[in-house]
């Protein structure tokens, strides 16, 4: 994500332009899993494990105030050949060889961070690098990263206040997520139409709630359709219902699906929400979860429309490179488990308003540094932008030492047009 700088007599400043995180490194590992690539492909010879160099070099060129490079945290242990170093890759992304490091306007700071702590009902652990350009920006925290022997600077993300905090009101168990949509008429294979019943807990009023109200019991309800599972698939989720394993019959070394816990242990949500529904059974159904359930765990909104096929997979889902064809489908599931969690985004958007907002270069030196424009560190835009405010605390601490009369405005002489509209504001 690029918030850049744009022109404020058309646009809003802060403006956010979306550019794709490197899959490559989404690997968290040696190559890439499915049938076209073997243990032999490791990253280093795939091309989109190189996207991150052309990421600094839109970033070198756009010079936004603010961006942000978000993937797994196996990347901070991905190599680039099998006989490379643990976390070489992490090393070249962050350095200041072909990483963000190189980027000298820029100061940068990581983290690994828990989508649990903020809000979303999944672990989903996840590396976000945050790049905030000094040209426009104060950063919070202006100490040095300090080193680190494994990773070149120490993850101070949060500390430093470049991320946002930990929120203090933890995330929602699997009952108060989806229990509004369990316990109807379930059909295996069937298809729910509207809410069954009335939501019954906060943050199912949150999900309900499109545009200024909730959506109630029998209103319309999308993407709540059901997996058609064979009988003996049916049997083998009842069985794991009641004694919590995968029968002996049904056990493969290379798959195990699990039932969703009802409520999180001590430590919280543990389970990461991904591109296969198979992985999780229902806490209390023998199926697994519905497009509409899926989304949830990302909290998307109920009212949130998902286009292409519900399931895909094979050579439909990856296509087929050795005969030229590199079409792929992204299913619904897909979609939604690649991701960013929406109460994720939410609070990395509002933090990243506030810097925008009050720790803006040009807001800082203008109110914080006294004389900054006399003296001439201000320069351009910001001197602009210093001048006036200048000009109107200086009219308004003239037009508060004159005592008004009973019923008389304070008074507005010599006040330019382009500040009466703020006059009026001003107690």
């Amino acid at each position: 994500v690029l918030f850049t700088c744009v022109d404020t007599s058309t646009q809003p400043q802060g403006e956010a332009l979306h550019y794709p995180p490197n899959n490559g490194e989404a690997l968290g590992g040696n190559g890439e899993r499915g049938p076209l690539f073997s243990s032999d492909f490791y990253p280093q010879i795939l091309p989109k494990s190189h996207l991150f160099e052309q990421m600094v070099r839109v970033v070198e060129i756009v010079q936004p105030k603010l961006f942000l490079f978000e993937n797994v945290a196996g990347l901070l242990s991905a190599r680039w050949t099998s006989t490379g170093e643990r976390g070489e890759i992490f090393r070249d992304i962050i350095g200041d060889k072909i990483g963000f490091r190189r980027l000298h306007n820029f100061e940068i700071r990581w983290e690994l961070i828990h989508a649990k702590d903020y809000g979303v009902p999944q672990n989903r652990p996840r590396v976000l690098i945050v790049g905030i350009n000094r040209n426009y920006i104060e950063p919070p925290e202006m100490e040095p990263a300090p080193r680190d022997d494994t990773f070149v600077i120490a993850p101070t993300a949060v500390s430093q206040r470049w991320l946002p905090p930990k929120t203090t009101n933890g995330a929602p168990n699997l009952r108060e997520l989806l229990s509004d949509l369990t316990g109807g008429n379930w059909e295996n294979g069937g298809d729910e139409k509207k809410y069954w019943r009335d939501p019954e807990s906060e943050i199912q009023k949150w999900l309900r709630t499109k545009g200024n109200r909730v959506l109630g019991k029998g209103e319309a309800l999308t993407e709540q359709k059901y997996s058609k599972h064979k009988p003996r698939i049916v049997e083998k989720f009842r069985h794991m219902l009641t004694h919590g394993e995968i029968p002996p019959e049904y056990q493969t070394k290379k798959f195990a699906q699990r039932v969703l816990p009802e409520k999180w242990e001590k430590g919280g949500p543990s389970i990461t929400a991904t591109s296969l529904p198979d992985d999780y059974v229902h806490f209390s159904e023998p199926r697994t979860l519905t497009v509409r359930e899926w989304a949830r765990l990302q909290t998307f909104p109920d009212w949130y429309v998902f286009k292409g096929p519900r399931t895909t997979g094979g050579r439909r889902r990856a296509g087929d490179p050795s005969k030229g064809d590199w079409s792929r489908d992204v299913p619904r599931y897909t979609q939604i488990g690649n991701a960013v969690p929406v109460l994720l985004a939410k609070a990395l958007g509002i933090h990243f308003i506030r810097l925008l907002h009050e720790r803006s270069a040009c807001r800082f030196t203008a109110i914080q540094t006294k004389g900054a424009f006399k003296n001439g560190t201000v320069h351009g835009t910001c001197a602009a932008q210093s001048k006036t405010i200048n000009a109107v605390r200086h009219w308004i601490s003239r037009t508060r030492s004159v005592a008004p009369k009973a019923g008389r405005r304070r008074p507005k002489a010599g006040l330019p047009q382009v500040f009466k509209s703020l006059a009026d504001r001003t107690p």
